[in-house]
């Protein structure tokens, strides 16, 4: 009976791991877990009181398609701190389970220990295997668990943020719809106030930027209407590319501060555009996400210094066409929003180059404008040799969001 009984744990248990290996599941959540997390810790760090929140934020974040309750992420933060995972029995026998309970006590890192248990939490959702059974297998795969977290922290060190996730941390910390989850949790309604003061007071006085005038600096910042997230892009995005010593100084030296600020989008907008093709030539998945990914920043920061640059809003709809459906349905929406703001704005309210894009947006004007640019700035084109058809952006956002929408229900 005995051996019966080993045996059907062990082909149980054999059963998880080749499940675990063959979909690599263990890695992807690891992974996804680890970038949420060093987005908090790197952006919203200041709306934590203690790690705990921190912590069950991230996975809340990476399980919610899964929906699951507030307590259920409670407790799986209790037994990773405990470090024995679960009173249940493991599907070992008493030796080796003692051996791994003592082994993963002496881990000192908790994050690893939470991955663990929100693993087990997924897996147990997903497929009809025992939580003992489970277990067996997620702890067998620590060490890799525990290599993708480190691939992923040397990943966002160097400077890749999955734009996915970047905007699902985003959109919990800051969207009403999750408002009462923030609450919940214990999170600090954004107070940038100070925040605000104490980043700009350092920006203007760091390399380069210190030879922008201040206001300039300013309207940006007021621009992002206290989304303290937005700006850190911005000012990311913008360094890591050199677009401060290469072309803002000029731009700001050689222009008007109104003028400057479409000069500096029209800067983020040209990057996000190389970036975005760039990516369709990369060597790896790997390179061509980090190229997607500073190529959203690229265009989003684009428009915080011009909200009505609305090149960046028909990119960031087709950027996404081929990542996430839904996130290009709501750029197109946002590109409507954005145009519908600049038409239905008076005049007076405009400056000189607002004035000019409002105007263009009419299709006759905007062939003017095409032909013009055709014969002294082909440059700024996306292609010398491509002809003015006389469909304008909102036809294209139309196109595209019919096709997204069909794509969505089919």
């Amino acid at each position: 009976m005995w051996i019966l009984l080993a045996s059907t744990i062990l082909l149980v248990s054999v059963g998880v791991v080749l499940f675990l290996r063959k979909m690599n599941t263990f890695a992807v959540i690891a992974r996804n877990m680890t970038y949420i997390y060093e987005i908090l810790h790197d952006e919203y760090k200041e709306r934590f009181s203690e790690e705990d929140a921190l912590l069950m934020t991230c996975g809340i974040i990476d399980t919610l398609s899964y929906d699951f309750p507030l307590e259920d992420m409670k407790l799986a933060l209790l037994r990773a701190q405990d470090g024995n995972f679960s009173s249940d029995n493991l599907a070992y026998n008493e030796i080796n389970k003692r051996e791994v309970l003592l082994m993963l006590k002496r881990r000192s890192n908790l994050f690893v220990k939470f991955v663990l248990e929100v693993e087990i939490m997924i897996f147990l959702q997903d497929t009809s295997h025992h939580r003992q059974d489970i277990l067996t297998a997620v702890v067998s795969m620590t060490e890799k668990i525990e290599k993708a977290i480190a691939s992923a922290k040397r990943s966002y060190a160097s400077g890749r943020r999955p734009p996915l996730w970047h905007r699902a941390v985003t959109n919990f910390m800051n969207a009403d719809t999750f408002e009462r989850a923030r609450n919940e949790l214990g999170i600090i309604p954004p107070a940038h106030g100070a925040q605000l003061d104490e980043l700009f007071q350092e920006l203007v006085e760091r390399e380069h930027w210190k030879a922008i005038d201040p206001d300039i600096i300013k309207s940006i910042f007021k621009n992002a209407k206290g989304d303290l997230g937005r700006i850190k892009t911005f000012i990311r995005v913008s360094e890591l590319h050199n677009s401060v010593g290469n072309n803002f100084v000029e731009h700001a030296n050689n222009a008007s501060k109104e003028y400057a600020l479409q000069l500096f989008a029209l800067t983020l907008y040209r990057l996000g555009s190389e970036l975005f093709k760039a990516a369709f030539s990369a060597k790896t998945d790997e390179e061509a996400t980090s190229l997607w990914m500073r190529a959203d920043m690229a265009f989003t920061s684009s428009i915080l210094c011009n909200p009505f640059c609305l090149e960046s809003y028909f990119s960031m709809a087709l950027l996404y066409s081929g990542i996430n459906k839904d996130v290009s349905l709501e750029w197109c929406a946002k590109y409507k929003e954005a145009e519908d703001k600049l038409l239905n704005t008076p005049n007076g309210e405009l400056n000189t180059f607002q004035l000019s894009r409002k105007k263009n947006v009419d299709p006759k004007e905007a062939e003017k404008a095409y032909r013009m640019m055709a014969e002294h700035s082909p440059h700024l084109l996306p292609d010398d040799d491509i002809e003015f058809d006389g469909e304008t952006m909102r036809d294209k956002i139309n196109e595209l969001e019919a096709e997204l929408v069909q794509a969505v229900t089919n």
